[in-house]
C-alpha cells in the first residue's frame, strides 16, 4: 500500500490506485476497517475503535488485524482486497455514509452500510442461500467484477443504502432499530452502533431488525420483473461473465 502511494507521488502520470481525488488519499487504515467491517462482519467493532484493527507491535497485534494476517499467510488477501474495499468505501462515500449534516441513518451507519452491502454480494455471489460460506476472496471477485461493470456496484449501493434507510427510519412511526434488543438494552443507538452488537457474530440477535432489512432487500432482488427476470440476475451475469 505504502509502495504504491509512494510511487503514485513521484510519477504524476500515473492512474491513482487507491485515491478517491488527488487531494485526499484514502489511507490503509481505513481501507483495511472497510474490509473487516464488510468481508469480516466486523461493522460495530470497526466503529468503535482503531486498535484492533493496527498491526500492532510483534507481541501485540489488533485483535482484528490479525485475522487480516491469517488470511494473507493462506494466500486469501491482498492487492485486490484492498482495490475492492476502496471501490466499496467510494461507492458508500457518494452516498454520504460517515459524513456530516446527513443525519444518523447516513452519518453513523458507514460501517453498517459495508456489512450490509457485502452481505448482498455475497447473496450475489451464490444461489444457494449460503451466503456465510463463501469466502473472502470470492467476495472480492464478485465486487471487482461488479466494479468493473459501469453503473453496477452504484446501483448495489443504491439498494444497500434502502435496507439502511428502512431499518434506521422505517414506515411507522417508530424506526424499526428501536424495536431491537440492542437498543433497548443500551438505550441510545451511537452505544449500539460503536458496540460488538452490530458484529457479525451478534446481529441475528441484537440486532434482528437490520438482519431483517438486508434480507428483504435480497427477496425484492430474487423478485420476478415485468419482463419475467430478476434484478439479482443481472448482477449474477457480470460476476459469471467474470470467470470466463
Amino acid at each position: 500500500w505504502q509502495s504504491r502511494i509512494a510511487f503514485e507521488k513521484n510519477n504524476h502520470g500515473v492512474q491513482p490506485r487507491f485515491k478517491d481525488n488527488p487531494a485526499n488519499p484514502i489511507r490503509a487504515n481505513d481501507v483495511i476497517k472497510v474490509f473487516c467491517a464488510g468481508w469480516l462482519g466486523t461493522a460495530g467493532t470497526a466503529a468503535r475503535r482503531n486498535t484492533d484493527f493496527l498491526p500492532g507491535t510483534k507481541e501485540k497485534v489488533g485483535k482484528v488485524f490479525e485475522q487480516v494476517v491469517d488470511l494473507a499467510g493462506n494466500g486469501k488477501f491482498g492487492a485486490d482486497d484492498l482495490k475492492a474495499a476502496h471501490a466499496v468505501f467510494i461507492a458508500g462515500k457518494r452516498l454520504k455514509f460517515g459524513g456530516r449534516g446527513v443525519g444518523v441513518e447516513r452519518a453513523m451507519t458507514r460501517y453498517m452500510f459495508y456489512y450490509a452491502f457485502i452481505e448482498i454480494v455475497r447473496a450475489i455471489g451464490t444461489d444457494n442461500g449460503l451466503r456465510s460460506e463463501l469466502p473472502t476472496d470470492e467476495v472480492t471477485r464478485c465486487v471487482l467484477a461488479l466494479d468493473r461493470e459501469p453503473g453496477m456496484l452504484g446501483q448495489l449501493a443504491d439498494i444497500t443504502a434502502m435496507a439502511i434507510d428502512k431499518y434506521m427510519k422505517g414506515s411507522e412511526a417508530e424506526p424499526p432499530y428501536m424495536s431491537d434488543k440492542a437498543f433497548k438494552d443500551v438505550g441510545n443507538w451511537e452505544g449500539v452502533v460503536k458496540s460488538h452488537r452490530m458484529d457479525s457474530r451478534n446481529i441475528a440477535v441484537e440486532a434482528s431488525g437490520f438482519r431483517a432489512a438486508i434480507d428483504t432487500q435480497i427477496r425484492v432482488m430474487n423478485m420476478p420483473l415485468a419482463d419475467g427476470t430478476k434484478s439479482i440476475e443481472r448482477f449474477r451475469e457480470v460476476v459469471a461473465a467474470s470467470r470466463v
